[in-house]
């Protein structure tokens, strides 16, 4: 299963994804910028996104709202 992580915090982007290994997530694209995360989900479609309100650029929140819209 692919996870998308949108967290601008390195330390706590790595902590989700450890987490979500034990879980059975085997592939991963973390991002910290809104326009990085809905270009991440368009060349991979992630079974699970987990996002971050406020980034240094933009929103998880609107990254992944648009990134609805086109699935």
């Amino acid at each position: 299963m692919h996870a998308l992580i949108i967290e601008d915090q390195f330390l706590i982007a790595a902590l989700i994804e450890e987490e979500l290994r034990e879980l059975g997530y085997s592939s991963f694209d973390v991002v910290d910028r809104e326009l990085s995360a809905v270009a991440a989900a368009e060349r991979k479609c992630p079974d699970l996104i987990t996002a971050d309100e406020r980034l240094t650029d933009g929103s998880g929140v609107e990254a992944v709202q648009k990134i609805c819209v086109t699935k």
